[in-house]
């Protein structure tokens, strides 16, 4: 794990050279840099085996086979289905990440539900629960019951390192009178050597959150409440947010006339009576915080707290208090649903800073921010797909095990009534690069600190319009700014000069009715000062 975390950084040093020369070209001829910003290429394209399959209904990233690649782990909810003739079984596949992982890459093992033959089983979900075996390695949970029976769900861990799926290592069941909700991944919360998991359940109808110990799976009660609502809530990881080697966890859950989200902390004597209160609001916000990584590279992980009608709200890890208000707010707003399954994080540069992707299949797009010092909250690349539920799950992982993560994103069904569909699901990987380079990234062209400029909406659309803010041109007060925006192939498509700028700020705005849908570039430019950041126009 060291070994490859220092091949990276040193991969992003190099990249920061290069960045350096580009910034000389861009000053001079935009046409170069232009052409050659962000991408993400598809690398490999997955597809389910029968029309209405829910192939990539959810996704899961975790080295299976021990061999130190990055594996992905996909899950056809409705596997089996044919209208009017048989059932959902459900289907897990496991696809092994190494060189050449391409669309003809086949699954190295399955396991699929028996239903309606056999003990009429069927898959239910896929998860990451960390490494609970204590072994080095994450582990891999499915779920099946039998069919319309809620209390015959099975928990079956396997640890990897098997040739099939038939025999898990592991087989959990609910207690009497227990219905559980979510489990998700803590991480090593008291430090043991054993990853722990999060579970919310109702037990005779009262709502409780626990941990599970990894490795005797033994559960300590964190919170329980009769008032409570039974539906998107969460105890899950949030990463080492202070930096004292012990995992942390949020707690998120519903009341009448109040959603809170509150911040435990992990330690080895396994005690939580304390807690940060993030929030807690009669607003309407999401419950379910996410772990991002380091994503300014200052050695304490960061977090998503929770997305409201400001954005998504990103916290940095420190060993002080945490703020009442996020660190950076990310736009647009794309997590996927109330479980915010959307969001997930990677290096996909491979610079050293952990960076974020947030899918929505509403919009049937994803985006990326890449991590850096001055993170600005704007996305760094957009991408759209015109097939419905195009953004349902995101996993991340090297799986061409090239040194850089890898986005995976699956558009599992589309709307309409049966029989009309022809939509077996699919999964499309995207690669991960060096040529990713951020808005606020130090080599972008900014001579000067204190010149900023703030686009927005980001993305826009083709029929609205882009205001324009820029600020600190005091040292350059008097003298004529220029704003130009460039399109892909490095042409000025719109070009506007004020003669005089006598306050500290100027806000403009362009309209965009005559722009196609792509990504662009704004340069503003006062006297020796100069800034460039990008956006995207979407239909």
């Amino acid at each position: 794990m060291q070994l490859t975390r220092k091949l990276r950084i040193k991969k992003g040093g190099m990249l920061f050279s290069r960045r350096c020369v580009l910034l000389f070209f861009l000053i001079i001829m935009p046409i170069y840099i232009v052409y050659a910003l962000n991408d993400m290429p598809l690398i490999a394209l997955l597809e389910g085996e029968h029309n209405g399959s829910f192939f990539g209904y959810k996704l899961v990233n975790l080295d299976f086979n021990h061999d130190g690649i990055d594996d992905l782990i996909v899950y056809s909810m409705a596997y089996g289905y044919h209208y009017q003739q048989s059932p959902s079984r459900g289907k897990v596949y496991i696809y092994y990440g190494g060189p050449g992982f391409s669309s003809t890459s086949e699954p190295a093992m399955t396991l699929e539900g028996d239903f309606p033959e056999g003990m009429q089983r069927v898959i239910g979900s896929i998860i990451n629960v960390g490494d609970i075996s204590g072994d080095g390695y994450d582990d891999l949970l499915i779920t099946d019951g039998i069919f319309n029976v809620p209390e015959s769900t099975r928990f079956m861990f396997f640890y990897g390192g098997t040739s099939n799926l038939l025999t898990p290592d592991r087989i959990e069941l609910a207690q009497p009178n227990e219905v559980i909700w979510t489990l998700d991944r803590l991480d090593d919360v008291d430090g043991d050597g054993f990853d722990d998991m999060g579970i919310s359940y109702t037990m005779n109808n009262i709502l409780q959150f626990d941990i599970v110990w990894g490795g005797t799976f033994q559960r300590q009660v964190i919170l329980s409440g009769i008032g409570m609502y039974n539906y998107a809530h969460a105890i899950t990881g949030i990463g080492d947010i202070n930096n004292d080697g012990f995992y942390d966890f949020s707690l998120g859950y519903l009341e009448e006339e109040s959603a809170t989200v509150r911040v435990y902390y992990g330690n080895s004597s396994r005690l939580f009576s304390d807690f940060t209160l993030l929030i807690q609001t009669p607003y309407a916000i999401t419950r379910k915080c996410k772990p991002l990584g380091d994503i300014n590279n200052d050695g304490f992980d960061d977090f998503l707290g929770y997305i409201d009608s400001h954005g998504m709200n990103v916290w940095f890890g420190t060993d002080a208090n945490l703020p009442l208000s996020p660190n950076v707010i990310l736009h647009p707003v794309l997590f996927g649903n109330a479980s915010v399954q959307g969001v997930n994080s990677g290096d996909f540069n491979g610079d050293g800073f952990s960076d974020i992707v947030g899918a929505s299949y509403t919009l049937r797009g994803f985006a990326v921010w890449l991590g850096s010092i001055n993170m600005d909250g704007q996305a760094d690349w957009l991408k759209v797909n015109n097939l419905e539920n195009f953004g349902r799950d995101v996993a991340v992982g090297d799986y061409n095990a090239d040194g850089y993560d890898d986005i995976a994103i699956s558009a599992p069904m589309e709307e309409g009534i049966w029989p009309y569909h022809d939509f077996p699901g699919y999964v499309f990987i995207y690669a991960g690069n060096p040529g990713m380079v951020a808005n606020d990234d130090p080599s972008m062209p900014q001579l000067s600190d204190q010149l900023q400029m703030r686009l927005s909406p980001n993305p826009a659309l083709t029929n609205g319009e882009i205001i324009i803010s820029i600020s600190g041109v005091d040292i350059n007060k008097g003298m004529p700014l220029k704003i130009e925006i460039y399109n892909l192939k490095g042409q000025i498509i719109h070009q506007t000069e004020v003669s005089s700028i006598l306050t500290n700020e100027l806000v403009s705005s362009v309209n965009l009715s005559n722009y196609p849908a792509g990504l662009y570039i704004c340069r503003a430019r006062i006297g020796d000062q100069s800034i460039i950041k990008k956006f995207t126009i979407i239909k």
